[in-house]
């Protein structure tokens, strides 16, 4: 059984003003750093074998702070970025979606089938490659609500920023269970 953590990336400020980020660079802020902080104490009992991360700043500073004093192994991947919004990113999150339509398939925006293809795709190569080991990946809420609706079909709101999820994957079967955040414990 592989199990295989996702981290969200702490608050940006565009995070607090609602605007769409997709594959703008936008870096944490200070409440962002202190969210990852506190991953850090929330990880520190797990034992991880490898980090893969989302390669914009937002997500490469979640992992620093919460996997900071550990020597793992931590490959970047563009198939991780969040959601490409295109002309969309900086627009306010509530002038582009609703809740009748919470990922609407634009004009220049990256259509969610080829996010979950992607991310996907991403997971399942990693997967491979590191098949019985604990893996954890930082990414973007877009992203990790994507994974999980092609994994296992069910439509998530976007995780809190820096909430921490685990997923079982059983090889043998080739199915995937979502562990409640809350019943996390170290591995």
């Amino acid at each position: 059984m592989t199990r295989f953590y996702v981290i969200r990336h702490g608050e940006t400020d565009w995070n607090v003003e609602g605007l769409l980020q997709g594959h703008k660079d936008i870096p944490l802020n200070d409440n962002g750093r202190e969210q990852a902080r506190l991953a850090h104490k929330l990880i520190s009992t797990i034992h991880f074998d490898h980090i893969a991360c989302s390669p914009l700043g937002r997500c490469r500073e979640t992992a620093e702070i919460a996997f900071a004093g550990r020597d793992l192994p931590t490959t970047y991947h563009d198939d991780l970025k969040e959601r490409s919004f295109g002309p969309h990113e900086g627009r306010l999150r509530t002038d582009v979606v609703s809740d009748e339509h919470p990922l609407p398939d634009m004009e220049g925006m990256e259509k969610l089938a080829d996010l979950e293809h992607r991310v996907h795709s991403c997971v399942q190569n990693l997967l491979e490659e590191h098949h019985g080991k604990t893996l954890c990946f930082v990414t973007h809420g877009g992203s990790i609500s994507a994974l999980i609706n092609r994994l296992i079909g069910v439509r998530l709101r976007s995780p809190a920023n820096a909430q921490l999820m685990a997923l079982d994957y059983d090889a043998t079967n080739q199915t995937w269970h979502l562990i409640e955040t809350d019943n996390i414990k170290g591995s």
